[in-house]
């Protein structure tokens, strides 16, 4: 192994990649079981999933907090233990689809605000 400077600080910033991408696969569903590329991709999309969810289950508590004799029917309700199986299968069920496509009838828009933006929220957004 060479010992010069930079090829000591190439070898620790490769080896410091490696470690933080250990940590990605393990927290992305599947992630030990691709190739770099697809992982990162995944990663993508499992992000942008985990914020969809937490801006619908925060829309939710805001709007029943706001008129909670308005709440919604059992077909809208996101359970939390279907969540994994929802990503694993990367679209949205067509029930949780339905919530989504009540949000403008009952007020609320089509869009996630996703780091100061607005993406539409339609089957192609995960995918």
């Amino acid at each position: 192994l060479s010992t010069d400077a930079q090829s000591v600080a190439a070898r620790q910033r490769r080896h410091r990649i490696s470690e933080r991408f250990k940590i990605l696969q393990s927290l992305v569903p599947g992630g030990s079981k691709m190739d770099t590329v697809s992982m990162l991709e995944e990663a993508i999309h499992y992000v942008k999933f985990l914020k969809t969810q937490i801006w619908l289950h925060q829309t939710m508590i805001n709007f029943v907090d706001t008129d909670p004799s308005l709440l919604l029917p059992s077909a809208y309700h996101l359970p939390a233990n279907q969540a994994d199986a929802l990503y694993a299968r990367v679209n949205m069920q067509d029930d949780q689809m339905n919530a989504l496509a009540a949000l403008p009838q009952l007020g609320f828009a089509y869009s996630v605000p996703l780091c100061g933006e607005s993406i539409p929220l339609d089957k192609t957004f995960l995918n």
